[in-house]
């Protein structure tokens, strides 16, 4: 859980898709999503669901970079496809 207004995870991954299992406790929380360095998407994250974050046509190893702007996200599991 995010206790402050701003925050950032970063992965290291091999594959082609990522997916987190997450909510917002409070308001809701803004993502900005970077892959391999370039930003990619922005997502909101308010109820508890999964959400996509990234879909690549080139399955490999890649960095993920997830800024959050916001307090409370809770992240629960991240999933790979």
């Amino acid at each position: 859980e995010l206790k402050s207004s701003k925050g950032k995870i970063v992965l290291i991954y091999t594959a082609r898709a990522v997916n987190v299992v997450a909510g917002a406790l409070k308001d809701g929380v803004q993502l900005r999503i970077k892959l391999d360095g370039k930003p990619v998407a922005g997502v909101f994250v308010k109820s508890f669901d999964l959400y996509n974050l990234v879909s690549s046509d080139k399955y490999g190893q890649h960095q993920l970079e997830i800024n959050v702007e916001g307090e409370a996200l809770a992240v629960y599991a991240f999933t790979f496809g």
